[in-house]
Order: C-alpha cells, then structure tokens, then sequence
C-alpha cells in the first residue's frame, strides 16, 4: 500500500473568524492577499470586515459589484446580511443618511424573501439605526423582534447582537438594572460563542455603565475603570477613548482634578481621531466639559459646547443632540435661554423616551407613562447626587463625604470652583480648583491657628498668641518659638500649598485668593450659609459669641480651658510658653494626664530642639528651646 495522504485539518472559517473580530486576518488574505477565492456565502463577511476596519469606501465598492451579479435566490439573503454589516459601519462613523438608505433597501428585500434569518438582519438593522439616532424606544421594540427571529433562525450570534443592542437601550432608557442584565447576558452568550473581542467590549460597557450610574463606590469605580483600560487592545480606539473619558470623569467627582484633565489632555492629543469621527469628538468634548464645571466653574463649560453644538447640529442624533443640550442648560444663567433649552429637552424626551436622573431630580422631564419616572433616581444615584448638588444643596455634604465624592463638596456648598481651606469637625478639606484633599486628625491647636486666619486679615504674632493660645503678654524670645512651629507644622501639612500660609510684616496671612470656610461642629445642613462662613461670619464653640475672625473672643483663659483647645505636643509648648519653665508632674496636673504620659509628650520635642531640659530627678524642668523644627 502507497503511503497515506495526511489529513488536511480544517480551519476556522471566514464567517468563524468575522464571529471572532479576526477582520484584519480576513482582508489580509482574502481581500488584500494574492488568493481572493472565496464562496458565495462569503460576502457579508468580506464586506463587513473591511467596514469595520474603516475601510468603507472599498466595502461599498466590493458590495456593489457583487449586486451588479444576477445572484440565485437561495444567495439573496447574503446581500441582506452585507448591507446590514454596511449600515452598521456608517451608524458607526456617523454617516447616519447612507445608513438609513442600506437599512430602507433590506426592508424592501425582506418583503420579497421573508425567510427568519433575512427577518432577523432587518429588525436588527432597523434598532440600530433607531438607537444611533435616538428613537429608543422604537430600537428596543425592534431589537426584542430580532431577537425572536434569531431563535426562529437558530441563529446564536444574531441572539448576542439583539440582546446586546437591548441592553443599551433600556440603560439609555432609565432601565440601568435591567439593561445591565441584559448586558451580562449578552457577554456570556459571546463568551460560549467563543467570541472574546465581543465579551471583552461588553465588559467594557459593563464598567462604564456601573461608574456612570453610582452602581459602583467611586473608588472602586476608578480602581476598574483603569483594570479594563490596561486590557483595551491598542487598536480598539474606541474603547480605549469611552474608558478614559468615563474614567476622567470619575476622577474629578472623586476630587481629583489634575488627573482627570490630564488624562483628556492626553486622549485629545494621541488617540481622538483627526476629523472622521465626528460622534467621537463631540463625546470628547462633553467630557472636557463636565471635568471643567468642577475644575473652573460654570462659565468654562461654554467654548467646549459651543464646539459640540455646531458639530452636532449637522448630524441627526437625537442622543447626543439631548446630551449637547443638558450642557448647554449648565453653561447659561439666562433664565430666557434655559426656558428654551427646557422646551427643547422635553420635546426630544418625548420624542425619544431618552431619561436623565438629574433632569427628572429638577423637575425638567414630564413623567411618561411606560416609561421610569421617580423610580429611577434609585437606578441612577450618582446623577441624583449631582443634579442637588448643582442646586447648591449643603443639607447633602454629609451624603457627599460618606460616598467619596469630595470634588462635589463645593457644588453642594453653593460656592465656585477655587482655592479653599474647610474645617470640616477633625478634618481639614483642602480644595485647589478641582482638586480635593482630605487630611484627617488635624490638632485643635492646628484647627484654632486656621481660625485666627479667617477673613483672610494678617495677623500679628501678638494677635495670634492671643486668639490661639490665650497669651496676652508678647516676649519674642518666649513666643516667637511657638509660632513658628506652628507655621511650620501648618506648612508641612499643606504640602505643595504650603506656601498659601504667607508671612507678612511681621505677621501671617492666607494668601490672596485663599479662603477659608469653617464648617467643624456643624451638620452640613443647618449652618448658615456657606458664603457667610467663608467671609468669617460664624459661632464661637459651645455657642459662644464669635469676633469678627470667627475667633472666640480669649480672655485669659484657664490652664483646663487652654488644655482642651488645644492637644497633645501644642498643649505643652502652649503652657511652656505662657506660664514658664515646668517639671514633668506639673505639666501633667495641667494636663489633666497622668504623669507617664506627660513624659511621652516631652521626650519628641526636647529631641527635636522645640524644647529644652536642665536638672536631675525631681528637680528637671522643661522650658522653651533656643531653636525649633522647621521641617
């Protein structure tokens, strides 16, 4: 016997491998290799790769000579499934006209060849083209009868595509959990289909979605947001731009300003396309925008919606269009134009049934029947935090603190993007235009020195002896220690905004443009008013009548009173300070500390020089020291 022929293994087919996203192995062999045989089957995957590389025009071209062909009609409904592949690639690119045109001609051939799986390819064409341009609820009633006719089809991959553009939808709708259901589904249908690219787009839009929508801690939000940009392929541009757009935003919320710009500053110089993508450019800019209302104010939303306005205007997306004119609402205090803007938002909810928790939370949808209505403030949380907050609601501070949202504390407060420092019960909450930092534990002696600087007035040493650790006889060569520590301490605590505590003719002030907002001991809700709180106007502690500096005002306080305004380290250098040199037992009494304790407190700052110690046994004393620490 002649030695047996080895048996050819087959492998994936081009339909197997369009399923799986391989377009490029596709067009590389089959299109733009020197073998282009292929079968008649064959053309919607041929013709769908290449649009889905961008390569759009030469789509068209290979689908238009192949209608040109007198096909057999068991071929017909291969041209309906290429020019659903086409109609998709132009929804994609914006070219919403052309789109429209291919969708209209498979409703037609539908009509002629009524088979499931050509039925299935025409509702699901049809839902696209209704999602792109915002008539959603059109697209969830189409993409439900695509669904229905791919099981007629059994036709698995037609399942994933239908609950996939469902799931969308209903999110768009308000529906968030039952969108993100149908999502979940749609992945593990993709995931036993063996189509990876697919699952790991929906993962993507799982993320986005779950940050969006305050289904996710704000922390844990950004924590996954950066988990699946690390996993976006280089070539998937699109994601990568939607997660780091969504990611962008989170920073921001998160109080972190600089992050979130720099990222957009990135995306905008590497991965924004040049000029195709016009959908694109318009998400960017409203990303730029809702970044710069925390970072810079109202007022800087304008030039980026300005933008988006003209952009938007040539193409008819009812879902952009709604999103342009939300922004548009932000960036005017024109009470006509908001009116307007209002009249035009309900009209586009109505005509596409498009839902926005923070328009519902200021009574700007009208509620539908069918549709989500109060409902869907418990769906979309982080859009109801936002819309009170815009409102200037403080009653909501504690709410924002809780959840990690410290970029939206001086939205709720009713102040401007700016440079602040808040005294927030044990917290200092440092703010620098979008920037939010929250520094837990500071001293009662800290705290107090902050209030002294209210108003934003130098204060004198001698006035700062008095206001913070009761002393009314000024010696420099006693107290001018004690200040400086505490300048000092404040400083480093302030890091890179340690110079915002400037020295000035002999004295210190807050620099110019840095307020100071005391909020320590109060609910966010009942003071009186964050304006008046950050020119001064405030309470004493426990009730008492404030000066003019929001300082109590100090007249010669007790050792006990001293002890309990001020802790720890600041405690013993404020009683050194004003009544002299002390043993350890003595300072203790003071204290109201066991004498142990008085000793742990001393040994650090006679280490570092703040303090000095002389004699033996019962006869040590500790005094003011002839240098202190600047670090």
């Amino acid at each position: 016997m002649g030695p047996r022929k080895a048996r050819r293994v087959r492998g994936p087919s081009i339909a197997e491998r369009f399923y799986a996203g391989r377009y490029a192995d596709i067009v590389r062999e089959h299109v733009d290799g020197p073998d282009g045989a292929t079968q008649a089957g064959d053309l919607p995957f041929l013709v769908g790769a290449l649009a889905f590389m961008g390569r759009l025009e030469e789509a068209r071209a290979l689908f238009s000579g192949h209608c040109r062909r007198k096909e057999a009609p068991e071929a017909r409904p291969s041209l309906v499934a290429a020019r659903f592949f086409l109609g998709v690639a132009y929804c994609r690119a914006g070219r919403l006209d052309e789109a429209r045109q291919e969708f209209s001609l498979n409703l037609q051939a539908a009509s002629r060849h009524a088979g499931p799986l050509s039925r299935f390819y025409v509702l699901q064409g049809m839902g696209c083209y209704r999602y792109f341009t915002g008539r959603l609820r059109q697209a969830a009633r189409h993409a439900l009868r695509a669904l229905e006719y791919a099981f007629l089809a059994a036709f698995p991959y037609g399942r994933f595509l239908a609950t996939d553009l469902r799931g969308h939808v209903l999110v768009q709708l308000g529906a968030v959990q039952e969108g993100l259901s149908l999502l979940e589904t749609a992945r593990t249908l993709a995931r036993s289909l063996s189509l990876e690219k697919n699952a790991a787009a929906l993962d993507f839009a799982l993320g986005i979605y779950r940050a969006r929508f305050g289904v996710l801690p704000v922390r844990e939000a950004i924590a996954t947001l950066k988990e699946l940009l690390a996993k976006a392929r280089p070539d998937d541009s699109y994601s990568q731009r939607s997660l780091c757009i969504e990611l962008a935003s989170q920073h921001a919320l998160a109080g972190e300003g600089d992050a979130a710009w720099g990222l957009l500053e990135r995306l905008g110089t590497e991965q924004l396309p040049d000029g195709g993508d016009v959908r694109a450019r318009i998400r960017f800019l409203l990303g730029c925008a809702n970044v710069a209302r925390l970072r810079y104010g109202a007022a800087s939303i304008a030039p980026f919606v300005s933008e988006a306005r003209v952009l938007v205007g040539a193409h008819e997306d009812t879902v952009l269009e709604f999103d342009v004119s939300c922004m548009e609402m932000l960036a005017t205090a024109d009470a006509e134009e908001q009116a307007r803007l209002d009249e035009r938002l309900r009209a586009l909810h109505r005509r596409s049934g498009i839902s926005r928790a923070w328009l519902r939370a200021r009574g700007g949808e009208p509620q539908t029947p069918g549709l989500p209505g109060a409902e869907m403030l418990d769906e979309d949380r982080l859009g109801a935090l936002v819309a009170a907050c815009l409102r200037g609601s403080p009653e909501l501070g504690s709410r924002v603190i809780a959840s990690g949202h410290w970029g939206l504390l001086p939205l709720c407060l009713g102040l401007e993007p700016g440079r602040r420092l808040m005294l927030l019960d044990r917290r200092l909450v440092v703010e620098d235009h979008g920037n939010v930092l929250v520094m837990s534990e500071v001293s009662d002696g800290m705290r107090a020195f902050l209030r002294a600087l209210i108003g934003g007035a130098r204060r004198s040493k001698e006035e700062l002896l008095r206001l913070v650790w009761g002393i009314g006889s000024y010696r420099p060569e006693a107290h001018d220690p004690v200040v400086h520590t505490a300048v000092s301490r404040l400083r480093a605590l302030l890091g890179v905004r340690g110079h915002w505590v400037e020295a000035a003719s002999g004295g210190y002030q807050l620099a110019s443009g840095v307020a100071l907002v005391d909020l320590a001991g109060m609910p966010l809700g009942s003071q009186p008013g964050a304006a008046g709180a950050e020119t001064g106007r405030s309470e004493g502690p426990e009730g008492q009548p404030a000066t003019s500096s929001g300082v109590p005002t100090p007249n010669a306080p007790s050792s006990s009173a001293l002890s309990a305004s001020v802790s720890g380290e600041d405690a013993i250098v404020a009683l050194l300070a004003r009544g002299g040199p002390a043993s350890s037992s003595e300072l203790a009494t003071r204290l109201g500390v066991s004498e142990m304790t008085a000793l742990r407190r001393l040994r650090p700052l006679v280490e570092r020089g703040v303090l000095l110690r002389w004699g033996k046994g019962k006869n040590t004393r500790y005094g003011i020291g002839s240098h202190v620490d600047e670090s």
